[in-house]
């Protein structure tokens, strides 16, 4: 049974595996029986099932299964939009070797969700290096939201720091240069021709698009 749920599973026949692993589950208190319903729980939608099993699971006896119970409560109250207790319990496995990881990345899609780039983009320094350097162009688009932000408050000074910042994650970033011009033109900068003309360079696609913000942000 247990198996032929597993093949259910892969196939994505979930209707399928839902009704064997629930069997198994009656008969048995195995953990991995457990994960698994809950699991199917959740992408069923079912997700009060979800953690229902999966709470039950954290108070076990071994710590492994209660820090895998526990990321996976924090996925239950993602799936079911409830940010505040999801970042509770993937905030208390940061400690841990094994979720740290993944727990940094979904704890960023929370505050993403949440626009606090600031806290995103804290969390993205706390990756391992090569995670850092795969997602270098995100680390790019926080430091531009937060640059956004700051032009908004015509903060000038800390809008170009956030662009010098999205600028050393991905040096040919668009939005950066495009932003730089922003800036540029809010502030008066006689500088803004030329870094709307950079940002926006030989490329039709990007003229068309931006050229007549770049016309009415511009003095004269």
């Amino acid at each position: 049974d247990y198996f032929a749920g597993l093949d259910h599973l892969v196939n994505d026949r979930y209707d399928r595996a839902t009704e064997v692993f629930t069997r198994l589950a009656d008969k048995s208190h195995e953990a991995d029986i457990q994960f698994a319903l809950g699991s199917l729980m959740r992408r069923r939608g079912e997700v009060d099932r979800a953690i229902a099993i999966h709470s039950e699971l954290s108070q076990h006896r071994e710590a492994p299964i209660r820090e895998q119970a526990t990321f996976a409560l924090g996925l239950d109250y993602l799936s079911a939009g409830l940010m505040d207790r999801a970042e509770e319990k993937l905030r208390s496995l940061l400690g841990s070797a094994q979720y740290r990881p993944a727990v940094l990345e979904r704890l960023a899609w929370v505050y993403e969700q949440q626009h606090d780039w600031r806290a995103a983009l804290d969390l993205w320094h706390e990756l391992p290096p090569d995670r850092q350097i795969e997602s270098a162009a995100v680390a790019a688009h926080y430091c531009c939201e937060l640059g956004e932000a700051a032009l908004a408050a015509r903060d000038f000074a800390a809008a170009r720091s956030h662009v010098a910042e999205a600028r050393m994650h991905v040096p040919q970033s668009f939005r950066a240069s495009l932003l730089a011009g922003r800036i540029a033109a809010a502030a008066g900068d006689e500088k803004a021709v030329d870094l709307y003309a950079a940002a926006v360079g030989g490329s039709r696609t990007l003229q068309a698009a931006f050229g007549q913000e770049a016309m009415e942000a511009l003095p004269g």
